[in-house]
């Protein structure tokens, strides 16, 4: 091969692998980058423990399981899974939408991320912090959602508040307050 024809397989390759890394670029996430405590306005409650925060899109609330009435499919899970009657689950899930919004929409809000950033639905995965709450304990959202008895810790993977929710949840259940009245099973998986 001629010095010329190396020259130009060079220049051609360098060019392919330039526009196959800036088109990898391109299709990451805007939001990819760490949020460290960020602030955000919530502009939309999904449900009870999803929302939209402006600036950095769909919110999944680290830790914590509320129930859901928008497919039919998840209401009987969930109705399987805790051994209630689906018309409660509906109620609850409506419910815990219903305080997420009241508390949660059109205020300002400071996220905190754990080890996960994003979950499987591409949905970010923070903490959700009040910041003009007086009490701490109540400024972290997520942990407020299980102590009013409309979450559940979520168990399927560590994260730092994970021992701290679980045990919010114990205390809840041993009052039977919130699904926790209606729930005739639990697992402490």
């Amino acid at each position: 091969m001629n010095r010329r024809l190396r020259k130009t397989v060079a220049l051609l390759t360098a060019g392919v692998l330039i526009v196959a890394t800036l088109t990898l670029i391109a299709r990451a996430p805007p939001s990819a980058a760490p949020l460290f405590p960020r602030p955000g306005l919530v502009t939309r409650v999904y449900d009870g423990d999803t929302i939209q925060v402006s600036g950095v899109g769909r919110v999944r609330l680290l830790g914590i399981d509320a129930l859901n009435s928008h497919s039919l499919e998840r209401i009987t899970s969930q109705a399987r899974y805790y051994e209630m009657p689906r018309q409660r689950v509906r109620y609850w899930a409506e419910r815990a939408e219903e305080f997420t919004r009241e508390r949660l929409l059109g205020r300002r809000v400071e996220l905190h991320e754990g080890p996960r950033r994003f979950d499987v639905h591409g949905r970010r995965l923070a903490y959700v912090h009040l910041p003009e709450e007086e009490d701490q304990t109540s400024a972290d959202f997520n942990l407020l959602m299980i102590r009013q008895g409309l979450a559940a810790a979520y168990r399927r993977f560590e994260h730092p508040r994970r021992e701290q929710y679980l045990e919010a949840e114990r205390r809840v259940r041993a009052q039977r307050k919130g699904i926790w009245q209606d729930a005739r099973r639990w697992r402490d998986e």
